[in-house]
């Protein structure tokens, strides 16, 4: 390293500059997607006849959170069962498909798989920009899709990460992301009967 006078840990930088929640820098979008990547994922997904939701259900196996029911983040795929009755256009944003979900996922006909698409995270940014909505767990997705600006509700668990604070639908971190939280720990039951009625509200055409 070159000489330098001061240094500070990037997790000790909001306190060196006194930020609160009332001063967290501008949580719009400051990523962009690769045009040509862009074409790309338009034509893959062909003319839109309804509205598109992205869906990431599961993340890495972290062992200390999944064995943690209070701050367990995955969502069996089990139970997204009642957002694909909706009329609207689901794709996976999964990567992965953990082994217990994927005898599920293959009974979802209304889930686009795109795991064999999905070279990086530009491919998912580029899957993300064409997508209305991403609803997804507390995982990359959805800091990548809050980072794109595109509108994103994020299915928190009862302990969540400092991230999204303790209470609220709202974060200061990203303008789009709208918080469902679990009310009682390990149900999931709740959250995802807020977010179907959210759906219906917002993007269910009539």
């Amino acid at each position: 390293l070159p000489g330098f006078d001061f240094h500070c840990p990037t997790m000790s930088l909001p306190l060196a500059f006194n930020t609160t929640l009332a001063t967290v820098p501008d949580g719009g979008g400051y990523l962009h997607v690769d045009a040509e990547k862009k074409r790309e994922w338009q034509q893959r997904l062909g003319g839109k006849t309804r509205p598109r939701v992205g869906l990431a259900w599961s993340g890495l196996v972290r062992r200390a959170i999944d064995l943690n029911p209070a701050k367990k983040r995955d969502i069996p795929l089990r139970l997204l069962a009642p957002l694909l009755s909706l009329p609207l256009e689901f794709h996976s944003l999964q990567k992965v498909v953990r082994p217990e979900d994927a005898e599920v996922l293959a009974g979802f006909s209304q889930i686009r798989q795109h795991q064999d698409e999905l070279a990086d995270f530009s491919d998912t940014a580029a899957l993300i920009e064409e997508l209305d909505l991403v609803v997804t767990i507390d995982t990359s997705v959805a800091h990548l899709a809050g980072a794109l600006g595109k509108p994103v509700w994020i299915a928190l668990p009862y302990a969540t990460d400092y991230r999204w604070t303790a209470e609220g639908t709202r974060t200061p971190w990203y303008h789009t992301a709208t918080l469902f939280r679990q009310a009682t720990i390990g149900d999931w039951s709740g959250v995802i009967a807020d977010i179907v009625r959210g759906l219906q509200t917002t993007l269910v055409p009539g």
